[in-house]
């Protein structure tokens, strides 16, 4: 055991010295090397929306698998539709299906809606069934830092505040 204050706080002033040199020498090469990566690599293109498909477009409405390698799939283009099979070396048109229905019509409030169908709730439910429903309040996105550095300092910031509660 040591044996005077002095050489204590001496031992743990060059012990936090050294550990901070270290760490901050770790990170150094660490943000070095992810700058010389970022510059070796090519820059991405900017993200763009893909472009809505046009009405005459190919869209795949649904699959089955059959055994082996067969499949059967309903394409569609535009209002058409088509059951095709597929093997792993052909391609087969089996028919061309009804026309897409056109979707219903959106409910005005000119027009009367149904009539609703009444139900004898318990008197513990009757109270939230007069209610409208609420709309569901989502969190906000979690962003996550991408880099060291941004992961370093939330972590203190969790820790800190944490210790302060």
């Amino acid at each position: 055991m040591l044996s005077h204050t002095g050489t204590l706080w001496q031992y743990l002033g060059s012990f936090l010295l050294y550990t901070l040199a270290t760490v901050g020498l770790i990170y150094g090469v660490y943000w070095y090397s992810s700058k010389a990566a970022a510059a070796k690599a090519p820059e991405a293109p900017a993200e763009e929306t893909p472009p809505e498909p046009a009405p005459e477009a190919l869209a795949l409405e649904s699959s089955l698998p059959l055994d082996g390698q067969k499949t059967l799939h309903v394409v569609r283009t535009g209002s058409e539709r088509f059951l095709i099979s597929t093997t792993d070396s052909a391609t087969q048109l089996l028919s061309k299906l009804d026309p897409v229905p056109a979707p219903p019509p959106p409910v005005s409030e000119e027009q009367p809606a149904p009539e609703e169908v009444k139900v004898d709730l318990p008197w513990y439910a009757q109270r939230y069934a007069q209610q409208p429903a609420r709309p569901v309040q989502l969190p906000p996105p979690v962003r996550r830092p991408s880099s060291f550095g941004e992961r370093f300092i939330q972590s203190v910031q969790w820790l800190v505040s944490s210790r302060s509660r």
